[in-house]
């Protein structure tokens, strides 16, 4: 499974000086590539299975809304969501 956030579907609304700002800081400490590499550089149609992208997959990063233009946010997602259910089934079938 992919990290959701980089769902080639996914347009979230980032507000790129404060996640450079954020990430770079404590505790991740990340240079700009790593955060780059992490938060932006989405997977290609060509290179990936994806579904609709679905902001409640276990697989998402949480997104605060102080790093995004327009207050989009994304919680701790703790358990699978449907379609993480789905594609497992998919990759794993009983």
């Amino acid at each position: 499974m992919i990290h959701e956030h980089l769902n080639p579907l996914a347009s979230i609304p980032w507000d790129k000086p404060k996640v450079y700002a954020y990430y770079s800081g404590a505790p991740n400490y990340w240079d700009k590539a790593k955060i780059d590499n992490n938060l932006f550089k989405k997977y290609s149609t060509a290179q990936t299975q994806y579904s609709a992208y679905d902001t409640k997959s276990i697989m998402h990063y949480s997104i605060s809304p102080d790093l995004t233009t327009n207050g989009f946010s994304v919680g701790s997602n703790t358990v699978l969501s449907p379609t993480d259910k789905q594609f497992i089934a998919t990759v794993y079938p009983k």
